[in-house]
């Protein structure tokens, strides 16, 4: 591959990085318009606020993803477990959650057949090992680049870090049954 066809695959992630986090980033800011037209937006059984937070992640994720992913060295195997990683939160995340609360069900809880909760906790730990992958590969491209500025640094292995945990608590809920109520 020659030095133009790198940078023109090692570019193609961020853009699609940007252009996916726009859907979650409308989808939460539609939510949030719900959100202030509801009575009282903190005890409904079908609460706006989860699709528009987990939107909310999806849109921050995928944009800072695209900051960053052309700064640090990675390989194109690399960029593909980053950046596909972060789509399939983003899209997977955003879509499952509104379209649950748009069905009238409850966001914070499985669906009461046993076959429907089994491949909703199967797809969340799916999605989940994938995102946790994709910041573990961040985190080892961050800490390998040289000449990163500090700052960038920082940031970079701060979220990562952030996101591992965030991953890392997710898939033991997931795996344990789900949250407390």
């Amino acid at each position: 591959m020659t030095g133009d066809e790198h940078v023109a695959s090692a570019s193609r992630w961020p853009a699609l990085l940007w252009a996916t986090g726009a859907v979650p980033l409308v989808a939460a800011a539609l939510h949030a318009v719900v959100l202030t037209g509801v009575a009282d937006p903190w005890v409904e059984a079908l609460s706006v606020r989860r699709p528009t937070a987990q939107a909310g992640t999806g849109w921050l994720l995928a944009w800072a993803t695209a900051l960053l992913l052309p700064r640090v060295c990675t390989r194109a195997w690399e960029r593909h477990v980053i950046g596909g990683g972060v789509v399939l939160f983003a899209v997977v995340e955003t879509t499952v959650t509104g379209l649950r609360l748009w069905r009238g069900l409850p966001t914070r809880t499985y669906l009461d057949r046993p076959p429907d909760e089994a491949l909703l906790q199967a797809g969340a730990i799916g999605v989940g090992a994938v995102l946790l992958m994709s910041g573990i590969v961040l985190l080892v491209a961050t800490v390998r680049t040289r000449g990163l500025p500090l700052g960038a640094r920082a940031g970079a292995l701060a979220g990562a870090g952030l996101l591992l945990a965030g991953c890392a608590l997710g898939l033991l809920t997931m795996a344990t049954g789900g949250a407390p109520s």
